[in-house]
């Protein structure tokens, strides 16, 4: 068992309303991806859950080499695909370390080992042209193939996407995975550790996951951040909230960076593992660390 960790929460705002905050180049730019995505998703939903599909294994690769700093707009195609998946009640887990084939056959899925009952593989492919990206989406089970789809991104949206090193995509891969289950023991520092070894980084040593950040550097999605009796509090409106991350630790994996100060994270105790969101202007007391994962 790792370290232990709670998060309490109390809030009097009103129900689903949230703290407004402008959108940054790349929370725009996700936005415009998911929107341009939305429709091939659907077409490879639809069948693949008629299919009796219950489980999708995602995964992301581009079509072409040599382009460098892919991996934030690999994680915004992840994302777009997951969150629709998901809100279509089915579950997502990455497919991560494995070459992937040029066209993808169900007799390539029929070869993997031990997938989940009542699976299918969803292959994202992506290439950057002079008009545009050029995403192609492939739904393939091991009986047949259940649908393809494409959709074209704007390359400024794409350049807007952030540089994230792979080890953070592998992170967050895995924990948004998880999201509405409890990893291993329920601790919040569970789903950090979980997450490191899955993406074959550095072990979480104690409350140490990788390398920590030095003061004013960047934070990436797939980073880690760790809670000291963190106590934030703010006004929506008329009311007032307060929540407090560590009695006396919190551990949370960046999910979106939402602004300067502002974050989307995913956190488990209390609850499965889920999503939530903060904003440092709002922190009161108590402290907070944030960690890149490393390579062993």
């Amino acid at each position: 068992m790792g370290p232990r960790g709670t998060i309490t929460q109390m809030s009097v705002t009103v129900p689903g309303k949230s703290l407004a905050a402008a959108g940054t180049d790349s929370d725009l730019a996700t936005a415009a991806i998911a929107g341009a995505l939305k429709p091939a998703i659907a077409k490879c939903i639809d069948p693949a859950a008629a299919a009796g599909v219950k489980t999708v294994l995602l995964a992301v690769v581009a079509q072409t080499t040599g382009e460098g700093g892919t991996a934030g707009i690999e994680m915004a195609l992840f994302d777009s695909v997951s969150e629709e998946l998901h809100q279509n009640q089915i579950e997502v887990q990455p497919l991560i370390g494995m070459a992937l084939p040029s066209v993808l056959q169900s007799s390539w899925v029929a070869k993997l080992k031990d997938p989940p009952a009542d699976s299918a593989v969803l292959l994202l492919s992506y290439a950057r042209r002079p008009g545009g990206t050029l995403v192609t989406l492939s739904a393939v089970s091991s009986k047949a193939r259940l649908a393809t789809a494409s959709a074209g991104i704007d390359n400024w949206d794409v350049a807007a996407m952030p540089a994230i090193p792979v080890l953070n995509l592998r992170v967050l891969a895995y924990s948004e995975s998880q999201r509405g289950k409890k990893v291993g023991n329920g601790e919040c520092w569970t789903l950090a550790a979980e997450a490191l070894h899955d993406a074959r980084a550095r072990p979480a040593n104690g409350y140490a996951f990788g390398r920590k950040l030095a003061a004013g550097e960047a934070i990436l999605p797939g980073d880690i951040f760790q809670f000291t009796q963190a106590r934030f509090e703010g006004h929506n409106g008329g009311s007032t909230w307060w929540m407090q991350l560590g009695s006396p630790n919190h551990t949370a994996v960046v999910r979106r960076v939402l602004g300067p100060t502002r974050y989307e994270i995913l956190q488990q105790n209390p609850g499965p593992v889920g999503a939530a969101t903060i904003d440092f202007k709002d922190l009161k007391s108590g402290k907070w660390e944030a960690w890149r994962p490393q390579a062993k």
